[in-house]
């Protein structure tokens, strides 16, 4: 109902009921089938695989302060959506799939970096993952510099935003997504079994060096996708699990499905108030939940010490 032109309950409930290919349409019913709900349904999906992602990497890495972002991923999706807008423009899938392939590039040169005798050392991912992650934001402002006219583009692309998709993209967004969270959710169990510390786990008969593979796999294409439709969309993949392990506790076949709910409300919320909070002009959503989850989170992590 709510967006540049409102639209009451009626006018959605009929344009709902018309469905996407009735005949005479009128301005809020292409608004809707157009606009508003590839809109809505990019941000459930978005918002939820960003969560489950932080909640399976928090699992892995047996650290509530694990993001998504973490790996490099990011970065390197950002970079690539930049490099992909100064050359080629706005064309067709430009920025979507050179975000993409910067992504990819960036989990393949953090595998293969980390990558050893026996299997990938968690701690030698996290600090590659900041080190790719530095590199790529330097080549990032690198090609800002290069860029000049189309600087300002960029730069709002990649402050985040959900509504740049249609049907056809949601189609393959949603793919890569479904690919991405549900080997993270048929490893649920296991995550409960890694918390007991790896040889633990490999002594109840875990492949503990598999498993890892799997999610890192898995995480980093989530991010990929996220990045590549969506730009930069922050604290999603942190604040969301850490905050329901603390209403629920640290199982993961509950954790990983109500973070997956908790992050799709959080960002169809976070875009709600993109909207509203300016009315000449529309606030990036990754600066929403940001600018929410940032304060938010320090909330959380004082409270936690007093309790402590």
């Amino acid at each position: 109902m709510t967006g540049a032109s409102g639209l009451s309950v009626a006018e959605v409930w009929q344009s709902l009921m018309a469905g996407p290919t009735a005949e005479n349409q009128d301005p809020g019913h292409s608004i809707l089938w157009s606009i508003r709900l590839p809109r809505l349904c990019t941000a459930l999906i978005v918002g939820s695989g960003l969560a489950i992602a932080g909640a399976a990497l928090q699992g892995l890495f047996r650290n509530p302060l694990a993001d998504p972002y973490v790996l490099g991923i990011a970065s390197g999706g950002a970079f690539g959506a930049a490099l992909a807008m100064w050359l080629v423009g706005h064309i067709a899938f430009g920025p979507t799939m050179g975000s993409f392939l910067g992504a990819i590039l960036a989990g393949l040169l953090l595998l293969t970096i980390t990558k050893k005798q026996g299997g990938l050392d968690l701690y030698a991912v996290l600090l590659a993952g900041v080190a790719i992650g530095l590199l790529f934001s330097a080549l990032l402002s690198f090609v800002l510099v290069l860029a000049e006219n189309r600087a300002g583009d960029i730069l709002v692309w990649l402050l985040g935003s959900v509504g740049h998709t249609d049907w056809h993209q949601l189609g393959a967004m949603s793919t890569l997504f479904v690919l991405g969270m549900i080997p993270l959710l048929l490893l649920s169990r296991t995550l409960d079994t890694i918390q007991l510390g790896e040889n633990t786990a490999r002594g109840l008969g875990v492949d503990v060096d598999r498993v890892k593979l799997v999610i890192l796999l898995c995480t980093s294409l989530l991010v990929a996708s996220a990045v590549a439709y969506c730009g930069l969309i922050g604290f999603v993949g942190l604040v969301v699990p850490h905050c329901v392990r603390l209403l629920i506790g640290p199982d993961h076949r509950r954790l990983l499905i109500l973070s997956g709910f908790g992050g799709a409300l959080l960002l169809v919320g976070a875009d709600l108030v993109a909207r509203l909070i300016m009315a000449d002009r529309e606030m990036p959503v990754g600066v929403v939940t940001a600018l929410v989850g940032g304060p938010f989170f320090l909330f959380l992590l004082g409270r936690g010490r007093r309790h402590a």
